[in-house]
């Protein structure tokens, strides 16, 4: 009973809605006219629910990426180009990355190289900061590789000594950096390092090692160091990095930490600060640059600072006293912060330089255990959901714009996205999504 109700409000929305343009047509003298209006695409209108949130619309195009099954190659897709790169089924006649026409949704190529002792459900790329121009960088664990985007052919792989528990590779100019753990000396320690690469060829070399304090060792290490953020200014290029120590991991408490280092110069624009809070969840999001201003969002805790003097300008203790609720995905965007919770469902703009809210939404459909990425176009934020829905924020407001479903179940559930802002004359604003089995290009909310 209840999913014929169901099926009766969606065609209940459709139809009074196309209802209503009938009506206005017929009120404005229209009525001789009707007979060559098309009123079939009135059925393809956007299904919304009782608040006006659009839960589902018909895709541009639709096009089947896995062929024998699900896809587990967790890519999030690049445009570039005409076309749209999307992950595959990780199978040797199928290829773990599709290119894809953004116009037809027909397949251009597709690559699948033999990269020996891959795990491929860590295959990933969770933010677009791994690529420079046609070149791609990807990594899973010590393995790395580089992809021609214009053709799908493999322009070097390598293998590393050492480990990596983070894909959080960011490319500025003509190289790469990384965090890394280099092999375990005679103790069987590991020592976390920044490193860097060239995109052109296997070439890389060790930069610095991260000051952790040998507190406590837990699986071979001291710490943890996940998420570089590097940038140019003036000329140099520097690195901010925050990292966690060990301090009673049975008692869940870590130290927190971050220092700046000019690479250009071999020298520390200040060296290692402490904050003043514990907590159990190691710092694994990258840090958010704005101006001056550096965001770290640790355990339950974020943190502003200022990234020329290390000064610590606020503190934001959103769920102290609950630490497996604290993780927080930030994001920039037109020098603004914003901020996505998995636990609570949390969407929410800040003040980068106070930490106070502007706007905040809670969706309790919207709780798991997967870290949101944040995605703008047009002054609309976008994420997939823990619950496999696309989500849209009109940012200025506040206002939830889309929740859009993919499927009843779950198997078949959004689970990456990205966007393009059409630039030249003859381009299209886009957004792409990929579900399990699927891609799909559907309009933009705005």
């Amino acid at each position: 009973m209840m999913s014929k109700m169901t099926n009766i409000c969606k065609v209940t929305n459709r139809t009074a809605f196309g209802c209503g343009i009938l009506f206005s047509l017929l009120s404005v003298g229209c009525k001789k006219e009707l007979d060559v209006l098309d009123f079939s695409d009135l059925w393809k209108l956007p299904e919304v629910d009782e608040n006006g949130v659009i839960i589902s619309r018909d895709p541009i195009w639709e096009v089947n990426i896995t062929k024998k099954g699900r896809m587990f190659t967790n890519v999030v897709p690049i445009f570039h180009e005409k076309m749209v790169i999307v992950p595959a089924e990780p199978v040797e006649d199928t290829g773990m990355l599709m290119a894809l026409d953004v116009t037809t949704g027909e397949e251009v190529w597709r690559w699948n190289d033999d990269i020996e002792g891959y795990n491929f459900r860590e295959f990933s790329s969770r933010e677009q900061f791994n690529r420079k121009d046609n070149i791609v960088i990807y990594n899973s664990n010590n393995r790395f590789c580089a992809v021609n985007l214009d053709n799908g052919t493999t322009l070097w792989k390598d293998q590393r000594e050492g480990r990596s528990n983070s894909n959080s590779l960011q490319v500025i100019e003509d190289h790469y950096y990384y965090p890394f753990e280099t092999a375990a000396d005679e103790e069987g320690v590991f020592v976390h390092t920044l490193m860097r690469g060239s995109i052109h060829s296997p070439d890389h070399e060790q930069l610095i090692d991260i000051p952790m304090d040998n507190i406590q060792l837990w699986v071979n290490s001291y710490g943890s160091f996940y998420a570089p953020h590097v940038y140019v200014e003036n000329g140099n290029t520097k690195a901010f990095l925050a990292f966690s120590e060990n301090l009673d991991v049975h008692k869940s408490q870590g130290l927190f930490g971050y220092i700046s280092y000019d690479i250009t110069a071999q020298t520390y624009d200040f060296e290692k600060v402490r904050l003043p809070d514990t907590a159990a969840l190691p710092i694994v999001a990258r840090p958010v640059m704005i101006r001056e201003m550096m965001v770290i969002s640790a355990g339950y805790f974020m943190y502003g600072v200022n990234k020329h003097t290390g000064e610590l300008v606020w503190t934001r203790r959103t769920f102290a006293g609950r630490p497996s609720y604290g993780r927080f995905t930030t994001a920039a965007y037109k020098d603004r912060l914003f901020a996505g919770n998995r636990i609570e469902g949390l969407t929410l703009e800040l003040d980068p330089f106070t930490g106070a809210t502007k706007w905040i939404d809670t969706d309790t459909d919207n709780r798991g255990s997967t870290d949101p990425m944040l995605f703008f176009l047009n002054d609309v934020l976008y994420f997939i959901g823990t619950n496999g829905r696309l989500y849209a924020y009109d940012i200025n407001s506040g206002k939830m714009l889309w929740k859009l479903k993919n499927s009843v179940f779950r198997r078949d559930s959004f689970i990456s996205m990205q966007v393009h802002n059409g630039t030249a004359p003859d381009e299209e604003d886009m957004l792409v999504a990929c579900s399990w089995k699927n891609a799909y290009r559907f309009a933009p909310a705005r």
